[in-house]
């Protein structure tokens, strides 16, 4: 019973355009335009070159010296997973828990995507798809920037117009 489940959901999600799958059953010959990893880098650069500057300037040099120390051992051993593969016609999200698990989005199936910046706690993207079964999909992203500039390459005229827009136009 639980098979047929399986494949009754597996066949809304097709419709739907996205299918979540182990990364190894995902054959293509393309190559990725894009890939977005989980390491939040930018952020870690600048916490060095303030650590670097606080030991210069005598300023809390210990404080440096720990942020120093915890910045260059995150950075050495830290994980950087593949969060986001970016191909010709479809998407890849992949799970940050289970290396081999992704979804993957066909570009035709998004109905609209938001991606909203949080300054304190990672970025969230959203991703509505259409069809028969339009599903929500949520994830969040330490590298914005790099997020964006991806989605607004791949998929620019899906982008939800904020609030402020709409009420502009009416």
């Amino acid at each position: 019973m639980s098979d047929r489940k399986n494949r009754n959901t597996e066949n809304k999600a097709q419709k739907a355009g996205t299918i979540q799958r182990k990364f190894s059953d995902i054959r293509t010959s393309e190559t990725p335009i894009a890939v977005i990893t989980s390491r939040p880098t930018s952020s870690m650069v600048i916490i060095v070159c303030v650590a670097i500057l606080m030991i210069s300037l005598n300023a809390l040099k210990y404080v440096g010296w720990i942020l120093l120390v915890l910045m260059m051992f995150s950075f050495a051993f830290g994980k950087n997973n593949k969060q986001f593969s970016f191909y010709e016609t479809f998407m890849l999200i992949h799970a940050l828990d289970d290396e081999d698990l992704c979804w993957k989005i066909d570009y035709a199936s998004i109905g609209k995507w938001k991606l909203k910046r949080s300054w304190a706690t990672m970025s969230t993207l959203s991703i509505e798809t259409i069809g028969q079964y339009g599903q929500h999909i949520e994830t969040r992203c330490w590298n914005y920037h790099a997020l964006q500039e991806a989605l607004m390459q791949t998929v620019p005229d899906k982008k939800e117009k904020a609030a402020a827009d709409s009420a502009v136009s009416k």
